[in-house]
């Protein structure tokens, strides 16, 4: 439910779990944490639980996360978290259309993404 991973404490409990658990088990939550990408946003916590996610998760796991952000990336991008999320995003994704679907949003607002302070990492 993405309402309750937009919880900060749920998000740390997720995240201490993708932490400690065993991949196996983790795998279960991977499709739950990339469909509420945006929400997970909030926290360093959720923004680690979806970087984790991202990297255990299947393409179509990356897809959801990816729809998620659409129409957001120039905020995620500036975002204290966000911008750590699209990085990983960027790192484990091997399809074409999806990355310059993402990098599309950003590059007509680079100037922005630069003078960020986060943007800029």
């Amino acid at each position: 439910d993405k309402e309750l991973l937009g919880l900060t404490f749920v998000q740390e409990l997720v995240w201490q779990y993708f932490r400690f658990a065993e991949p196996e088990a983790c795998m279960e939550l991977v499709p739950f944490v990339c469909d509420a990408t945006l929400a997970m946003l909030s926290s360093e916590d959720g923004a680690l639980a979806v970087c984790r996610a991202l990297a255990m998760g299947t393409a179509k796991n990356r897809k959801s996360a990816a729809k998620e952000l659409r129409g957001h990336v120039l905020e995620v991008a500036t975002h204290e978290t966000g911008h750590m999320v699209l990085v990983q995003l960027m790192n484990v994704t091997d399809d074409t259309k999806l990355t310059s679907g993402v990098l599309g949003e950003i590059v007509p607002n680079l100037t922005d993404v630069a003078c960020s302070q986060y943007g800029r990492k």
